[in-house]
């Protein structure tokens, strides 16, 4: 039997704007910095910077502008 990591907390729709802005004011990858910001501090803070990252890369793919990272292995064998 796997040991289990801590439990998923979705995300609160407070959290997703603090991110979404934090992204609009810093950029992406500055996850550090949004985490900081006195305007998102305290809605961010039980959110790591790895959290943030994840959260991204799935609105990204929610938005269709980045594939999953499992269909786009797919497409790769499909190359070979």
């Amino acid at each position: 039997m796997g040991l289990k990591g801590p439990q998923k907390v979705r995300w609160t729709p407070a959290e997703d704007e603090a991110l979404r802005k934090g992204v609009a004011k810093y950029g992406i990858g500055k996850w550090k910095l949004i985490k900081q910001d006195e305007l998102f501090k305290s809605t961010l803070e039980n959110r790591t910077n790895v959290d943030l990252k994840d959260k991204w890369r799935n609105i990204l793919v929610a938005q269709g502008e980045k594939e999953k990272p499992s269909v786009r292995r797919k497409k790769l064998q499909l190359l070979r």
